[in-house]
């Protein structure tokens, strides 16, 4: 009975402070993340429309649409940004 108890305790600490290391590195690494996708998606964005002055996002039922807009206002084109569900069965 001792040992199982010493057996969970253990395994406990260990998870607990798996966690929380996880934690702490994802806190430190979300916002660089985050910038690198920001950065990846304006170097797409300049090789499908070069000209763009600005881009303006609005989300329809959940699908994130942004819409491209060129020198005079003058709306360029859209893109659509979805996310699946995985395999789905």
């Amino acid at each position: 009975m001792r040992d199982i108890a010493r057996l969970a305790i253990t395994l406990m600490v260990i998870t607990t402070l798996s966690a929380f290391s996880l934690a702490y590195v994802h806190s430190i690494t979300a916002e660089i993340i985050e910038q690198r996708e920001q950065e990846r998606a304006a170097k797409i964005l300049e090789q499908f429309f070069p000209d763009y002055k600005e881009t303006k996002q609005e989300n329809i039922e959940g699908d994130e649409f942004n819409l491209v807009y060129g020198e005079e206002g003058s709306l360029m084109g859209v893109i659509a940004s979805t996310k699946a569900n995985g395999y789905g069965g």
